[in-house]
């Protein structure tokens, strides 16, 4: 005797590795090809290194100067989204002023930085 239920679930089944399957690996192999766009832009841009630099170093200097560590073990990747509101005396964000002191350093800095994007 013939299980219709059994049948039923073999066809879904195929129907899943038959169809769905292959479009799913090519979802993941896409998503998987930009990230490693990504890396490759992130690893190489020189510019985006630097400001990097410059941002770590300065939020070290800020950890350095806590009264209880004394010291700049790091600080959490959450601190950068600080450089954008962060405002000292003189009222210019923290990423204002690395990018100021960048232009200082290379006056074609904004212009790489565009050109990299």
């Amino acid at each position: 005797m013939i299980d219709h239920q059994d049948i039923r679930e073999k066809c879904q089944l195929w129907k899943f590795f038959k169809l769905e399957w292959e479009g799913r690996i090519k979802t993941l192999i896409d998503m998987f090809n930009d990230f490693k766009g990504i890396y490759a832009h992130i690893r190489d841009n020189v510019e985006f290194k630097k400001i990097l630099g410059y941002l770590v170093g300065v939020l070290n200097i800020l950890n350095a100067n806590h009264a209880k560590r004394q010291q700049a073990d790091g600080f959490n990747i959450e601190a950068l989204e600080l450089a954008k509101i962060f405002k000292g005396t003189n009222k210019v964000t923290l990423l204002s002023f690395v990018m100021g002191k960048m232009r200082d350093e290379d006056v074609e800095f904004p212009a790489k930085l565009k050109k990299s994007t």
